[in-house]
């Protein structure tokens, strides 16, 4: 299963996936500076506090810890040079959920969305073909 059904807690680079997942992910939901409930759904399903928890990303009133940030600040370093091609491109159909949980797809998380994937090291051209083709299956759904 693709990320982040298939994340193993005690895997390190996991963790670094699941940090640098969430603030990237964040950041597209905050992006328009409305949080909706369609946001608050996909947030809680893909980042449940359990796993959060486990991880040591989230104490036990629910904040935020020093050990999410530093993740946060590793995976950037790390990331870029141990994920495969497939598991960027995982990543970035993550954020593709983020942005369109709302229903809309703005500008200002697209933006967000780009700055990850250059991040991880994604060109632009693989990044363009990847989310036309996530608009494809999108409008096969209907």
């Amino acid at each position: 299963m693709p990320f982040p059904d298939d994340v193993d807690p005690d895997n390190p680079l996991d963790a670094l996936k699941v940090a640098f997942a969430a603030f990237v992910a964040k950041l597209i939901v905050d992006a328009d500076g409305v949080v909706d409930f369609g946001e608050l759904k996909l947030m809680s399903r893909v980042f449940p506090d359990a796993l959060l928890q486990r991880l040591g990303f989230l104490d036990a009133e629910g904040s935020f810890t020093e050990r999410y940030r530093t993740s946060y600040t590793e995976a950037i370093r790390v990331l870029p040079s141990r994920l495969g091609r497939g598991e960027k491109l995982e990543l970035i159909t993550l954020f593709h959920r983020a942005a369109w949980a709302d229903g809309e797809l703005l500008q200002a998380e697209l933006l967000v969305l780009r700055e990850a994937a250059e991040v991880l090291g994604v060109p632009l051209s693989v990044l363009s073909e990847h989310l036309d083709g996530l608009k494809s299956v999108a409008s096969l759904r209907g």
